[in-house]
Parts: structure tokens; C-alpha cells; sequence
């Protein structure tokens, strides 16, 4: 049974961390934190952005979870996000939000790059089509996205396991609309999420929403977020 405790003041999500260093360390975790801790319902840049989608519009927040983890179907450490925010649309339908913030270099290995660390080299047959079928987690994940058949193999592994997260946990509560947030301070990565959301045929922009394409039934959506902009 999960149990969560409510936060009464902003230096408490550290204790939620599994490293309490990453506090200190990660300014976008503490700017990102520190916008939704004053914010009585969303952020102005959360509104904003929303109020161009029109599934999204008149979102109102009902909960939020630092530091929120979940269980993957195929076993392994949980998956985890900054923030999760639970929120509901102008139709009262629920909606998944999950946040990360990170540092520009911060996003971890690309999915070849993980494998080789596992020690589970990758079989190509051409370099930009990979072959996944020795790793469970990774067929996992391209199954999960909806991704089967595309080439992840230069996709930072981060960006698919956050999403993996959003879209499990919009099928566990029954929303039908998720949306992921990547909070960052520098530039260094907006490649590299452009690169992931041009999987799903969409053109990834700075301070802009993009989608939604539908995953097994939930409309999805995408952000990449510069903290620089949203500060209020």
C-alpha cells in the first residue's frame, strides 16, 4: 500500500531523495521544486503552455508526489520522477504529469551506451537499426511506447523510462491524457530531446507543448522546458 505524507515546508523533499546529495547538487531540482512549492494550484509557464492544447485547458491540480516512484512490470529498481503531479482538465478527466529536472549533461547514457554497460552488446544490422530482442527491459520499454520496430539505439534512456512511467501510470489510474515535463538550465540537451519526441513524429520545441500521439489509448504529450523562462 502506498502512503504518502504531506510536506510542510520546501526543505523536506530532500528527505525524499534517494540521495540526499542530489539536493545540493542539481540547482534545476531545487528552481523547478521551488516553482510548484509557491504555486497554489499550477505554475504560470504549466497554465500557459496547456491552455494550447485544448485536452489540456483548465487543468487544476489535485495532487502532487515528490520524488514519486513505481514499479516496473519487468522487476529492477523503480522507476522514478521529480515530481508527479495528478491534475484534472475542464471536462473533469484526469491527467498524469511527470516532471523531471535535470542538468544539461544529466540524462544519462543513450540506450547503447546503457546496453554496453550491462555488458549486453547490441546486434546490428545496419548502424542506425538496432537489434534489442537480448534485453528484456529494452523490449519492455519499446513495447510500452509504442515504439516496437523504430530505431532507440542513440535515444537517451532516460527520456523513454520517464515516459514509460507517465504512460503506466495513466493506465493504473485511468487517465486518458499524460503529459512528461524536462525541466533544464542550459541548451546542451534540447537536441537530444528533439531526437526522442521524432520518434513519434513530432517536432520538439523549447517552452512548447508538442502532440499529442496516442499510446495504447492515452493521448500524450510532450515538453522541454527551460527554467531560465518560467521563473515567476
Amino acid at each position: 500500500m502506498r502512503m504518502h505524507v504531506p510536506l510542510d515546508s520546501l526543505e523536506r523533499w530532500k528527505e525524499y531523495l534517494g540521495n540526499s546529495a542530489q539536493w545540493e547538487c542539481s540547482q534545476e531540482l531545487r528552481l523547478m521544486a521551488q516553482l510548484w512549492w509557491q504555486s497554489e494550484n499550477l505554475p504560470a509557464y504549466v497554465l500557459a503552455m496547456a491552455a494550447t492544447q485544448p485536452r489540456l485547458q483548465g487543468l487544476k491540480k489535485l495532487f502532487a508526489f515528490p520524488e514519486y516512484r513505481l514499479p516496473l512490470p519487468k522487476g529492477g529498481v523503480p522507476s522514478s520522477s521529480d515530481l508527479y503531479v495528478l491534475a484534472c482538465n475542464q471536462q473533469r478527466e484526469l491527467v498524469v504529469m511527470m516532471l523531471e529536472a535535470t542538468a544539461c549533461n544529466a540524462m544519462g547514457p543513450s540506450v547503447q551506451e546503457w546496453l554496453r554497460l550491462k555488458g549486453k552488446p547490441m546486434t546490428v544490422e545496419r548502424e542506425d537499426a538496432p537489434k534489442t530482442e537480448d534485453d528484456s527491459r529494452t523490449q519492455f520499454l519499446s513495447a510500452q511506447l509504442g515504439l516496437v520496430g523504430q530505431s532507440i539505439v542513440h535515444v537517451k534512456y532516460q527520456f523513454l523510462y520517464r515516459t514509460a512511467l507517465a504512460l503506466l501510470e495513466a493506465e493504473r489510474v485511468g487517465a486518458r491524457q499524460a503529459v512528461v515535463w524536462f525541466h533544464c538550465s542550459e541548451e546542451g540537451s534540447l537536441q537530444e530531446y528533439r531526437k526522442f519526441v521524432a520518434l513519434y513524429g513530432v517536432e520538439g520545441e523549447a517552452d512548447t507543448l508538442c502532440g499529442p500521439v496516442e499510446v495504447r489509448g492515452v493521448e500524450l504529450f510532450f515538453a522541454w522546458v527551460f527554467l531560465r523562462d518560467c521563473q515567476e
